[in-house]
């Protein structure tokens, strides 16, 4: 439906299971596409996703690491359901963490262990990531994710 209203036709209709569009006239069309993201898990969403998403944005306080390829799966399936090219979906994962010394919490760690964090995640999916700085210098640790691990994570070593 969102589609639709995007459209830039007018009379447009639409019957729905919950709901329904007769004789609308859009707006003026979007300059570019705008794509439909979910961040969600449960199995109808992912389902969603797969069928109609452009993205999916899960975080790692809901969806961590190991239940990744579940959930990735279920989307893929979808998406072959469908007819859709499961690189048509972007996969972005938000991270929450630390730039520093291993304290032993879960996403806290030198660089060179943030680089081979997200090689892992790549491995099984995940194909673009937004780090969420924890810590008492959320500055200084987005400046050191951007300087010391977005580099050498491209570059593909620590």
């Amino acid at each position: 439906m969102l589609r639709l209203v995007w459209s830039g036709e007018r009379g447009v209709k639409y019957e729905g299971r919950h709901y329904r569009l007769a004789g609308l006239h859009t707006g003026p069309r979007p300059a570019h596409d705008i794509g439909i993201w979910l961040g969600a898990r449960g199995p109808r969403m992912l389902d969603l996703i797969g069928r109609k998403g452009d993205g999916w944005v899960p975080s790692m306080s809901w969806a961590p690491p190991e239940d990744l390829p579940g959930y990735l799966r279920q989307v893929e399936e979808a998406a072959a359901r469908a007819g859709r090219a499961w690189g048509s979906i972007r996969r972005v994962y938000n991270l929450m963490g630390s730039i520093g010394p291993a304290t032993g919490e879960r996403f806290v760690g030198p660089a060179s262990w943030w680089v081979d964090q997200l090689a892992d995640l790549v491995a099984i999916g995940m194909n673009a990531f937004v780090f969420w700085p924890g810590g008492e210098d959320p500055i200084g640790q987005a400046e050191a994710f951007a300087a010391d691990v977005v580099p050498a994570a491209r570059a593909g070593s620590a």
